[in-house]
C-alpha cells in the first residue's frame, strides 16, 4: 500500500468511460478514430468503509453502492485537504457509508 488508507478517508478514483456524450465533469476527452463515441476520464468521489488485510479496500459511493478496490490501484488516490474542502458535496457522508457496509 503506498499510503495508509483507513476507514472514513475520502478518496478519488479516476475512471475511464466510453459514451456518445461525455459528462460535464469529463477530463481528457478523446474522440474515437472512426466513430461517434468518446473516451474520457471522470473523477469518482468515494468514502472508504473498510480496509481488508488482503490489501483491498471497500468504498461507498454517494448513492450507497459498494465497490472493492485494490489499495495499490494507480487510479486511486486520497483526496487532498483542499479537495476535501472545496468538493465536500461530492463525497458521500460517512453515515451512508456506514449504513451501506452492513
Amino acid at each position: 500500500m503506498r499510503q495508509q488508507i483507513k476507514p472514513g478517508d475520502l478518496v478519488i478514483y479516476q475512471k475511464t468511460k466510453h459514451s456518445l456524450h461525455p459528462s460535464p465533469h469529463a477530463k481528457a476527452v478523446y474522440p474515437a478514430p472512426n466513430g461517434d463515441n468518446y473516451t474520457y476520464c471522470i473523477d469518482k468521489y468515494w468514502t472508504v468503509v473498510t480496509v481488508r488485510p488482503t490489501g483491498k479496500i471497500v468504498v461507498c459511493t454517494r448513492r450507497g453502492k459498494i465497490h472493492t478496490l485494490d489499495a495499490n490501484d494507480p487510479m486511486l488516490r486520497e483526496a487532498t485537504w483542499w479537495e476535501r474542502l472545496l468538493l465536500r458535496h461530492r463525497f458521500p457522508p460517512m453515515g451512508i457509508a456506514v449504513q451501506s457496509a452492513h
